[in-house]
């Protein structure tokens, strides 16, 4: 009786926190409607990541935590996104101990030069449900380290209008999505920093299974963008390790035609970088199930 009922507590904490979430996010992107409606008007962009994934993945906005809003752009309409959301009360800062800190001229001249994001933008909010509202800039669907060269006149080609939280935007079409998404959990299964900070979490490979689950993508058309981005090798890298935990035909079916574009030599390595790249020394289940982080302090 006792694990029933705290079965059934879990549960309804876990209903109550999706809940909370869903108003936190509808509240954030409420007070960002006029926003929306002047980069629909003047940028070409896509809303990515965050509570816009956790609809297109399990089906509502609330079930993947997201603390902000991210939109991905070219790099080319940086100073027309700035002054769009500076015209909307937005400023390039940081928040220490509650209090917003405007981000100094070094401070913006290293996210410009080494990042693939603009230096976050955050606002005040009058509602204490969403006190403070933060977008991200993303100007790459890479990390900062990487050196690929990504064609993000190509990547933005493949949008298409959307309604989310009732208000008209654009998303990455079906396939980019399922690229970009694999992108950035690649950067955070490999980053030896994220490693370390959070350890490999398993619903990084949860967001790749129901995303590929729920949608309809055609296998052509993700190979063909995967080749003109080169970036194949890690989506086959995600692929693989996602389709371990859930043994599915259609993601090995995917890893059939991704292999003759996959690299051996990342597949039981870790690192973002060449000079970084280290051989793991204990099996996947292990780096997901156990002390990652006792394993990274000795062997590092």
């Amino acid at each position: 009786l006792l694990e029933l009922m705290g079965e059934g507590i879990v549960k309804q904490k876990s209903i109550l926190q999706r809940k909370l979430n869903e108003k936190i996010i509808e509240e954030r992107y409420s007070q960002c409607r006029e926003l929306f409606y002047e980069l629909n008007e003047t940028t070409r962009y896509a809303n990515i990541k965050g509570a816009i994934l956790s609809l297109c993945t399990y089906g509502g906005i609330g079930y993947r935590f997201s603390s902000d809003i991210d939109i991905l752009i070219d790099r080319e309409y940086t100073m027309k996104v700035k002054n769009i959301l500076l015209k909307n009360h937005f400023i390039q800062a940081k928040i220490e101990h509650s209090i917003i800190k405007p981000y100094s001229r070094e401070n913006l001249l290293f996210y410009s030069t080494f990042s693939h994001q603009m230096a976050p933008f955050i606002r005040k909010n009058q509602n204490q449900i969403c006190p403070i509202i933060i977008v991200d800039v993303n100007t790459n669907i890479m990390w900062g380290e990487s050196t690929l060269q990504t064609d993000m006149n190509f990547v933005l080609s493949n949008i298409v209008s959307t309604a989310f939280c009732d208000i008209p935007m654009y998303k990455l079409n079906n396939e980019m999505s399922f690229i970009s998404l694999c992108l950035h959990h690649y950067k955070d299964m490999n980053s030896i920093y994220m490693l370390a900070r959070k350890q490999l979490q398993l619903a990084y490979f949860c967001d790749i299974y129901f995303f590929y689950s729920s949608n309809e993508i055609s296998i052509s058309k993700l190979l063909s963008m995967c080749n003109t981005l080169g970036v194949a090798k890690y989506i086959y890298y995600c692929v693989y390790y996602t389709n371990m935990i859930f043994n599915d035909k259609q993601l090995l079916f995917l890893l059939k035609k991704l292999e003759p574009m996959h690299d051996p030599e990342i597949i039981n390595t870790f690192g973002l970088t060449q000079n970084e790249l280290k051989q793991w020394g204990i099996d996947f289940y292990e780096r997901l199930f156990g002390d990652l982080g006792f394993y990274l302090r000795n062997n590092l």
